[in-house]
């Protein structure tokens, strides 16, 4: 894991989370916490945190620019469509900060790409030890991987 700071985007605001505030968000919703891994815009993991009140969502991706739209969403007084169990962290899968390591019980990979589903498809041990980190040991990992973005061409290094 790296010492990179736990970087959090709301909109276009980027803030740090130290561990004792990221704990603090997580309390109250006893351990039942779910990672969306490679978010892209973010939008599942805004309709998944929406649909289950009672679990604390961590979406994660690389590119923050990308998460801008449902963060500002999340980040919304609840009466305007924000939502409170749900956060929208900047990070990659190599380069995971230790704040997010182990409090998920279940972590999602949806149609990945780039780095992450080369990791996830070659089994690239960096890749899969970043997705088992983000994970208790009883964790329930759902991976989904999209087979038509291979019609052409076949990516050489996934064949």
């Amino acid at each position: 894991m790296s010492a990179m700071p736990l970087t959090v985007v709301r909109g276009k605001k980027i803030e740090m989370l130290d561990p004792a505030r990221l704990a603090v968000v997580l309390a109250p919703h006893g351990g039942r916490v779910s990672v969306d891994l490679g978010v892209g815009d973010g939008a599942w993991a805004y309709r998944y945190a929406a649909a289950h009140p009672e679990r604390f969502v961590i979406a994660i991706d690389p590119v923050r620019e990308n998460m801008r739209e449902f963060s500002a969403r999340a980040a919304k007084k609840p009466e305007r469509g924000g939502l409170a169990n749900v956060l929208y962290a900047v990070a990659s899968i190599e380069q995971l900060p230790s704040e997010l390591c182990g409090p998920a019980d279940e972590v999602f990979v949806t149609l990945p790409w780039g780095s992450l589903m080369r990791g996830v498809i070659l089994a690239d041990e960096v890749v899969l030890r970043g997705i088992a980190s983000l994970a208790r040991g009883d964790a329930a990992l759902r991976i989904v991987l999209n087979t038509r973005i291979f019609d052409d061409p076949v990516p050489i290094d996934v064949r």
